[in-house]
């Protein structure tokens, strides 16, 4: 009998979206995993509410290129936030958001393929 404790302690904080997991499939595999690393480490705490959403961006990089993209995220209770979206832009519309304070923290641990060679 297998020991079911440390399932039952995992409690799953998001869930993803097809416009967000297609987002992901559409580009490299390295990218989209240093992505899903970097969200997985800075995904941000949003207030419940079911007729909002929220935007971000974030920067990853690869290859030692800086890699913008923004996130919508919804939350509609306490435990479940919605990965809904994900989109590439521009280093113009990502400083606009900076200006904004809608931009996630930049940790430059997530550049592939530093991220492989040094780990996390």
């Amino acid at each position: 009998m297998k020991n079911t404790d440390a399932q039952s302690q995992y409690v799953k904080d998001y869930e993803l979206d097809d416009y967000f997991i297609d987002a992901l499939q559409e580009c490299e595999p390295t990218l989209s995993l240093t992505i899903s690393l970097y969200l997985e480490e800075h995904l941000p705490e949003i207030p419940v509410n079911l007729m909002t959403s929220h935007v971000y961006a974030g920067l990853v990089f690869y290859f030692d290129k800086p890699v913008p993209f923004i996130i919508e995220i919804t939350k509609s209770d306490d435990y479940l936030m919605v990965l809904s979206d994900l989109q590439f832009i521009d280093m113009d519309e990502y400083l606009d958001l900076i200006n904004l304070k809608l931009n996630l923290k930049v940790d430059e641990r997530f550049s592939y393929p530093r991220l492989v060679v040094n780990g996390l």
